[in-house]
């Protein structure tokens, strides 16, 4: 192998661009499903660790739709009636419960150290199931937060709790900022990749 192309490879870091869980709690036990209606919407609250994150979607335990498509899941940031981030393409929903993928709409660096809160309710006079954990179980750098409800289609927000919360999990892509191992392997490789420059220069 050429000594250019050998140390090109410790340029390019490794940890970049990988799919993680900040925070999940699909793994605990169910204690009971909501039904979702057009005159109750329910919003689950998360918070990031310490670095940013690209969101690249979130699983909710979502199923028994009835009556079309009329679902809308949100993400807003601060509070279930914050700043509206994105709005996110969903399945059909019309299944037994399970955990359903939301694929965000538009692009979303979460900040670090920051709350945000995942809203789902439905349009029309249909239904929707969204199941809520048994304790609080959770894993990964974030925390999962409280939960509320609305009844009317989101305009305002209550009854806050943290107990039991609804089962997510979110999933982004590893920080852009490398680890210092991985700025130590980059710049060992500028070093190679100078020296080889060099001795192609002298040949």
């Amino acid at each position: 192998m050429r000594p250019v192309v050998l140390a090109a490879m410790f340029l390019v870091p490794a940890s970049l661009g990988n799919a993680a869980v900040l925070v999940s709690n699909l793994a605990g036990a169910t204690r009971d499903t909501t039904a979702l209606t057009s005159s109750l919407w329910a919003t689950q609250a998360f918070n990031t660790d310490a670095v940013s994150h690209s969101l690249t979607s979130i699983q909710a335990v979502l199923g028994n739709a009835t009556g079309g498509h009329g679902v809308t899941a949100q993400l807003r940031l601060g509070s279930p009636s914050g700043t509206l981030l994105t709005t996110f393409s969903t399945p059909s929903l019309a299944g037994p419960l399970s955990a359903e993928t939301l694929t965000p709409l538009s692009a979303v660096t979460l900040a670090p150290s920051t709350e945000y809160w995942l809203v789902i309710g439905v349009t029309r006079a249909d239904t929707l199931g969204w199941s809520y954990e048994e304790g609080n179980g959770q894993v990964g750098p974030g925390t999962i937060g409280g939960y509320g409800y609305s009844t009317d289609l989101g305009a305002t927000w209550g009854a806050f709790g943290s107990d039991n919360p609804y089962k997510i999990q979110v999933n982004v892509g590893t920080s852009a900022a490398p680890e210092p191992s991985t700025w130590l392997m980059m710049l060992a490789g500028f070093g190679g990749l100078g020296l080889a420059v060099r001795r192609t220069r002298r040949q």
